[in-house]
């Protein structure tokens, strides 16, 4: 609601500016107001070492809860599983048994998960909840996530409602053509900005848009990305996200 009446208030002002110069005359302002889109979300880290950490966010595990602080225990019964209940390194493992067909063993330090968490501004969010609309979007999605990241390469998509903003957790095995490399996926500054786009422009049915071009692509900790985030207009502060380091991300 803050967003639109900032967003009016500005319409009114460039559109009284105009008026005054003349709409004719050889300087005029003209902005691109957003009215009516929300911002859609995609965050995505690379996954080394154990996967324990984000299982314990994932599947709320009992005794673990400094990993969702943020969670509304009475609304835990809302949360959805949506493709296995299975614990989150024995599918990645599986996977990798299954897709990895090189010769060489894989290294210790190889990163053989990605996390994304898949949102949109709170306001959006909310809305589609209130109008039923949270299963189309969580089904486009999961076809998002299968054509960018390759059918069976997803192992865990999770639905939380039970903390402000709804949200989906994806764990990727970033395997491609035998090979297990994150960088065939997000290699470069470029395909981060591709991804953002793309999925962008997937969410866009749900009135939900890609976030500013050309902010920061790597923040270290969770007060410098909100930061800049605010700065992009994205709503981010109305979702929590798991405690992180050396992201690879966003937007």
């Amino acid at each position: 609601m803050k967003k639109r009446i900032l967003n009016q208030l500005l319409y009114g002002a460039i559109t009284l500016f105009n008026l005054l110069n003349g709409t004719s005359g050889s300087f005029e302002i003209n902005l691109k107001i957003n009215t009516t889109m929300g911002f859609a979300i995609c965050h995505i880290e690379k996954g080394k070492g154990s996967s324990t950490q984000i299982q314990h966010h994932i599947d709320r595990t009992p005794g673990k809860e400094y990993s969702f602080p943020h969670a509304d225990p009475a609304l835990r019964h809302l949360n959805r599983e949506l493709i296995s209940l299975l614990p989150v390194e024995d599918l990645i493992k599986d996977r990798i048994a299954k897709g990895y067909t090189g010769k060489k063993a894989i290294r210790k330090d190889a990163v053989k998960f990605l996390k994304l968490v898949l949102t949109g501004s709170h306001e959006e969010m909310k809305m589609m909840e209130k109008e039923g609309g949270l299963k189309h979007w969580v089904d486009e999605n999961e076809k998002w996530l299968n054509q960018k990241f390759g059918t069976g390469n997803l192992v865990r998509l999770t639905l939380h409602l039970d903390e402000r903003t709804p949200h989906l957790h994806a764990i990727v095995v970033p395997i491609k053509d035998g090979k297990l490399s994150a960088k065939l996926f997000i290699g470069s500054p470029e395909m981060l900005r591709n991804l953002q786009t793309e999925y962008g422009e997937a969410m866009s049915r749900f009135g939900l848009e890609r976030g500013l071009k050309g902010s920061k692509a790597i923040h270290t900790d969770m007060k410098e990305y909100h930061a800049i985030v605010g700065k992009a207009m994205v709503e981010m502060k109305d979702l929590y996200l798991p405690p992180h380091s050396n992201e690879e991300e966003i937007r």
